[in-house]
């Protein structure tokens, strides 16, 4: 029972241990890796903060001799406090000397009970001893009257030569013909078979060790293998490719082709498990790598600018991801609705003109990027507006220009700056103006 007593304390404790490790790695939260590991050693914690007979009888008198109920009672309740305190705060740490302790005392139990088996198989041996015995053959099995006559002899006591005559007067009784039968009894000099001692291992309590370790083991494979790339991948964010392909690198190194893994597509989504404002180390189709921050979107931007596209040609024609962050700004700027009941893009192929999306330099000349202006229809109403954006050199974020009220046909024919106005010319024959500025 102690053997079985410390196997289930050992299992007991570093159980909780293991959990407290592993709620301690997953979340990070020391607090509840205290707590859980803790579980296990509030027991030891509380016996080893008990008090020595001196201290009680110490504490006994202080109790005597206070007279004031309030003190008496507060004097109990801060001892309890802060032995409840001690108690929390000994706690993991005896949780973990008692599995060690508790360790020790199992591995040290298999040679006691050995001891012992060996101990109760030399007792059982003993006194089984006369069935073990091969029984000695007088000559006498064929007759039994020579048997009694030796019987007689053998139960003859040895007397001195002075009382023989003393001893011939007396007869010794004569063994009733059952037990002249018997083989006699062996004498300690008769050969007695060797009873070895019983070397049978507690093969269970092995056979249950082993599965319990290899249990343990295979747990905590699973666990590291399997559980926690899950969980990390589980509680990762997501986030979705903006651009119609971007590399996936094996680097944090762009301009060369040595790192790139693959092509992603524009709605690709990517479990990001960091990211900063240029790299992103994502996976994605199992693979792992990295990913230019300012081509991934988070998953509610991604939807409300992909519910922009009122058809197949819009999302080709304005295929630059800059110019759909564009779009993406100004939306969120004026907190439009995208989709079939709000506001949409409507276009012609990529390479037909004229179109509701126009590509000029108005505000640097010497810019290498152009200017973005395009027109959004708002579905329900079927009024339009016409928005202008230009972009920075070193980031390409794009920078807000003008809105404007624009007709509710027509596509844009030619974009210039005169007079300090821009003037938008419709195919139409339409002309929007817009303050230069």
């Amino acid at each position: 029972m102690k053997r079985i007593w410390s196997l289930v304390k050992l299992i007991f404790g570093s159980s909780f241990l293991i959990l407290g490790w592993i709620i301690f790695s997953s979340t990070g939260d020391v607090v509840n890796a205290w707590i859980y590991a803790g579980i296990a050693g509030i027991p030891a914690a509380f016996k080893s903060t008990r008090d020595s007979r001196r201290e009680q009888v110490r504490k006994g008198v202080r109790d005597a001799l206070t007279t004031d109920m309030v003190d008496s009672a507060s004097n109990t309740l801060i001892d309890l406090l802060v032995r409840l305190a001690v108690i929390l705060l000994l706690a993991p740490i005896t949780a973990a000397f008692a599995a060690i302790k508790n360790l020790f005392v199992f591995i040290g139990s298999f040679k006691k009970i050995k001891e012992a088996q060996q101990a109760y198989d030399y007792l059982c041996s003993e006194q089984d001893i006369v069935k073990d015995v091969e029984p000695v053959d007088y000559g006498f099995n064929a007759d039994p009257s020579a048997a009694t006559t030796a019987y007689s002899e053998i139960q003859q006591p040895i007397i001195p030569d002075s009382t023989v005559g003393i001893a011939e007067s007396y007869s010794s009784p004569s063994p009733s013909p059952a037990y002249a039968s018997q083989s006699p009894v062996a004498s300690a000099s008769s050969s007695v078979s060797a009873v070895p001692v019983s070397k049978k291992a507690n093969t269970g309590v092995i056979i249950g060790i082993v599965l319990g370790v290899l249990l343990l083991a295979g747990s905590l494979v699973g666990y590291f293998v399997w559980y926690v790339p899950y969980a990390k991948d589980r509680d990762a964010l997501r986030m979705y490719v903006v651009a119609d392909n971007v590399f996936l690198r094996s680097s944090r190194m762009s301009g060369v082709e040595y790192n790139i893994l693959e092509k992603i597509p524009y709605g690709s989504e990517l479990i990001t498990y960091n990211k900063d404002s240029e790299w992103a180390s994502v996976k994605v189709n199992g693979t792992e790598g990295y990913m230019a921050a300012p081509y991934l979107l988070a998953q509610a931007d991604f939807n409300l600018l992909n519910g922009v596209w009122g058809d197949m040609d819009s999302k080709l024609c304005i295929s630059s991801s800059k110019c759909r962050l564009a779009i993406l700004d100004f939306y969120k700027r004026n907190q439009l609705m995208s989709g079939t009941s709000g506001w949409q893009i409507y276009t012609k192929a990529k390479e037909q003109k004229p179109n509701t999306v126009f590509y000029p330099r108005l505000y640097n000349k010497s810019s290498k990027f152009t200017d973005f202006i395009f027109i959004i229809k708002n579905n329900a109403s079927g009024e339009r507006m016409v928005v202008g954006y230009s972009f920075e050199d070193e980031t390409e974020v794009p920078v807000f220009r003008f809105s404007m009220e624009a007709p509710s046909t027509g596509y844009i024919k030619n974009v210039k700056a005169s007079d300090g106005k821009i003037q938008i010319s419709m195919d139409n024959y339409a002309t929007i103006e817009i303050p230069f500025y």
